[in-house]
């Protein structure tokens, strides 16, 4: 195939990995036929999104500059705090993103792939 995908770091499912996950190695896999990505682990997060950091910081649940860690969230993990609905409103109204994390990672909003 040419191409390791590591995992959604820190996640774990029971059965099987989320849809989004799903579709992002489907979407490898195809371009792995085109491209040689070589050896070289490729490690892909699924988070939250940008969106969710400006719902954050409108709500006062941050301040302003300070939320990052909001567009980082796990989606498919409850929060029980209320971020729950930052989420559920990011993934309905976000746009498609992605960026890289200092860990190496590649980091795709969930919204992306309603988008």
């Amino acid at each position: 195939m040419g191409f390791c995908v590591v995992g959604i770091a820190g996640w774990s499912w029971v059965q099987q990995p989320p849809k989004e996950v799903r579709t992002l190695e489907h979407i490898l896999k195809k371009l792995s036929r085109g491209n040689n990505f070589g050896n070289q682990p490729i490690a892909f997060m699924v988070a939250s999104g940008n969106y969710a950091s400006h719902l954050a910081q409108q709500r006062g649940l941050c301040k302003p500059d300070e939320c990052d860690m909001f567009t980082q969230l796990n989606p498919y993990k409850r929060y029980n705090n209320g971020w729950d609905e930052l989420i559920r409103q990011d993934y309905a109204v976000g746009d498609i993103a992605a960026w890289t994390a200092s860990s190496g990672s590649i980091v795709i909003s969930r919204a992306s792939f309603r988008a």
